[in-house]
């Protein structure tokens, strides 16, 4: 009753369906440049299952088709999203965010679309907020500020940033949204009615400089002119010790004021080196970033994992948003500890980037030395279950050409699921049958633990769908068919040993009790043998066998808690009846059908009493 009461509370009234069952998408992809080693496409294969399985996908299949091609079968309908994701080579880096492309001399962007030209500069930002402040694209930096409007426009991880202006939109619009912190950095408790506080609340301000703190009404015509490294970055290297450019190519920039992030190139992420500048569209807003040279390469992450954030420190409190958290080997944590203490020295942000995707360009809110950070921001879980398994299954070894994409009808599907279920109900009914044939009134214990076990499988597959993405296949209903099987054998073993002790000679209330404890032992090792042979099946076994392997352990399980919470309980009651006592021949426990013995002493069996009044009855007719 509570697992129906759960179904029905929780509003899932069915199960959710394989491929195979509710139709889905099939599709190939191939690898590029002849045919990849034997090891690097078991590798590709097995990061491609993992994020699949990151996503919480259950019956959905990866297999190797050939030595250079591997097909994906995902069920449902929304799995475009998952079918990109898969196929990306994932070049994963993290790269800092240019704050202000301005300073080489193209306009910011503030669409997704091109903006078109301005017919009049706009004025030169400051450095502090200002309601209307616009980042200009001619404006010169102040040379007497440390910090300047503009960021430096350098490789290396020295790039500063000045704080946003409240009321422009520019690539940068997440500066508000998400944060870089070590792992044991307390988050601010929430609020009622507060606004989430920008950077430049939580990170050390940079100097003001020393113009203005007001934008300048007459901004110079010259372009501006990219001020030099700090002395204090990191060494101008990526992390395999490509040496980084200076400034980004006038085809970078050129691709940074056109491109079109909500139908970005497919091939965005290969135009770019680890050591170039580079473009990168937000997954979420779809507007672009230019991004400095790597100076963390995704190969040192060790681990990323999503989790409730929480705040206030040892009294903590959910706030209700979630966070990614990561670790970085010793390379890994030095680099990313080199990089976080610049940037938050100037109020940068740390871009994660994925074949030229950016799922997070978070601000620094503290350096971070010791290899474990936490991205905080107003992320859902789903967001963060994405971005964690995008970093966590980043680097592909090889560079896969989407092939044929084909999808499923449900029409088909839905055929071979009205196959699966008459094939279960004609198996059903002729075990129905036979029960009812042989064992006659026992029967009626028999049909109701099968239904109580069929309510109970229904209700656990309904309800491990959303729990953990389980999916029915046609598979799976297989192994709900050879559960019937398994049931009715629990049923039989007792039947047959509460028959025995009939034989015997024993009254029913009492073979009970014997009967159970003889069968009792017999049906916990058949069920055991069952499940280790469904466990072992699902550990070595891939794609739709695993189905049928939880299924077929899933019911036994089941057919565990059916016969002792059910099946045994409900005996003892009928046995207390007196058409069930006294061994009616409708009852299947009728002695003189059973061929019982005359049991010993003095005590009188069923048999005897029964020939007792048959005699008295035969005696009373001579009489009269």
């Amino acid at each position: 009753m509570a697992l129906v009461g759960t179904m029905i509370g929780t509003g899932h009234r069915s199960p959710q369906l394989g491929i195979d069952l509710a139709g889905g998408t099939t599709m190939t992809m191939t690898a590029k440049g002849g045919t990849p080693s034997s090891g690097d496409m078991d590798t590709a294969l097995q990061i491609m299952r993992n994020r699949v399985n990151g996503q919480g996908v259950s019956e959905a299949e990866v297999t190797k088709q050939g030595s250079s091609a591997i097909q994906v079968d995902l069920p449902g309908k929304n799995s475009s999203d998952l079918l990109k994701q898969l196929g990306q080579t994932a070049k994963l880096y993290f790269r800092v965010v240019v704050p202000d492309p301005t300073a080489y001399g193209v306009a910011p962007r503030t669409t997704v679309a091109p903006a078109p030209p301005a017919s009049t500069p706009p004025a030169t930002p400051s450095s502090s907020p200002s309601g209307s402040a616009t980042p200009s694209g001619s404006a010169t930096p102040s040379s007497s500020s440390s910090t300047g409007a503009a960021a430096t426009p350098s490789g290396s991880a020295s790039t500063k940033a000045s704080a946003p202006s409240s009321g422009a939109t520019t690539s940068q619009h997440r500066v508000a949204d998400a944060g870089l912190k070590a792992a044991d950095a307390p988050t601010a408790t929430p609020s009622g009615g507060s606004t989430p506080a920008t950077p430049s609340g939580t990170a050390t301000a940079s100097p003001k400089p020393s113009g203005s703190s007001t934008p300048s009404a007459n901004p110079s015509s010259a372009p501006a002119t990219p001020a030099a490294p700090s002395s204090s970055a990191p060494p101008a290297t990526t992390p395999d010790g490509t040496p980084k450019d200076a400034a980004p190519t006038a085809d970078t920039l050129a691709l940074y004021s056109s491109i079109d992030c909500t139908h970005p190139p497919t091939d965005l992420g290969s135009k770019f080196t680890a050591g170039q500048f580079a473009v990168g569209c937000d997954f979420t807003s779809h507007l672009p970033y230019l991004l400095a040279p790597a100076d963390v390469d995704g190969k040192d992450l060790t681990g990323a994992s999503a989790n409730a954030e929480q705040a206030g420190g040892a009294n903590a409190i959910l706030t209700g948003n979630w966070e990614v958290d990561l670790s970085f080997n010793s390379k890994g944590a030095k680099n990313f500890g080199d990089v976080t203490t610049q940037l938050y020295q100037n109020q940068g942000m740390f871009a994660v980037d994925l074949d030229g995707t950016v799922y997070s360009a978070a601000t620094v809110q503290g350096p971070i030395t010791d290899g474990n950070a936490r991205i905080t921001g107003k992320f859902t879980q789903k967001e963060a279950d994405t971005l964690a398994n995008v970093l966590k299954y980043g680097a592909l070894p090889l560079t896969f050409e989407q092939g044929d994409v084909s999808q499923v009808s449900a029409s088909l599907a839905g055929n071979q699921l009205t196959a699966g279920l008459i094939a279960g109900g004609i198996g059903m009914l002729l075990v129905i049958a036979y029960l009812i044939a042989y064992y006659r009134g026992l029967s009626v214990v028999a049909v109701a633990s099968l239904a109580i076990s069929a309510v109970l499988t229904y209700s656990l597959a309904t309800l491990l769908g959303p729990a953990m993405g389980f999916r029915l296949s046609l598979a799976g209903v297989a192994g709900l068919v050879v559960a019937i099987g398994i049931t009715a054998d629990s049923f039989v073993i007792y039947f047959e040993r509460l028959r025995d002790e009939v034989r015997e000679g024993r009254s029913l209330r009492t073979a009970v009790d014997h009967g159970w404890t003889r069968a009792r032992r017999t049906i916990i090792s058949s069920d055991f043998v069952s499940f280790l042979a469904a466990f072992v099946l699902y550990e070595v076994s891939v794609g739709t066998v695993k189905g049928f392997a939880f299924t077929l352990g899933l019911t036994t399980l089941l057919d565990i808690v059916v016969v002792f919470m059910f099946t045994k309980p409900i005996v003892t009651l009928l046995a207390r009846r007196k058409f069930f006592a006294d061994g009616h021949p409708w009852s299947g426990l009728d002695p003189e059908r059973l061929g019982a013995k005359r049991s010993p002493g003095l005590r009188q069996s069923i048999v005897d009493r029964r020939a007792a009044a048959r005699r008295q009855g035969s005696a009373e007719g001579m009489e009269v």
